[in-house]
């Protein structure tokens, strides 16, 4: 979705948080999951193209975007050591 580094964390009933990290610049927020749409915090919308066994295939409803691909990681082994914390204390 961007140059960022993203990492989302998405419970059953659809309520997550999203992390990213970007330069120096580190944020953390809720998401929705409803079964097609992420609805970020930040008002950004994205579309869930495809679900895979080990990741999804989201695109950002802005014009002129593409598809991005999120693999599975559920130790949080990819995601930034400021989201990787900030996601395990949220928890």
């Amino acid at each position: 979705m961007s140059a960022s580094l993203l990492t989302l964390k998405i419970n059953e009933d659809g309520a997550g948080l999203y992390c990213y990290s970007l330069n120096e610049n580190n944020a953390l927020g809720r998401l929705k999951y409803d079964g097609q749409k992420l609805v970020f915090q930040s008002s950004t919308t994205a579309s869930v193209r495809e679900i895979r066994p080990n990741a999804i295939v989201i695109r950002s409803d802005y014009t002129f975007s593409r598809d991005s691909i999120l693999r599975r990681d559920s130790g949080l082994a990819e995601a930034s050591p400021y989201c990787a914390n900030a996601i395990q204390e949220a928890q």
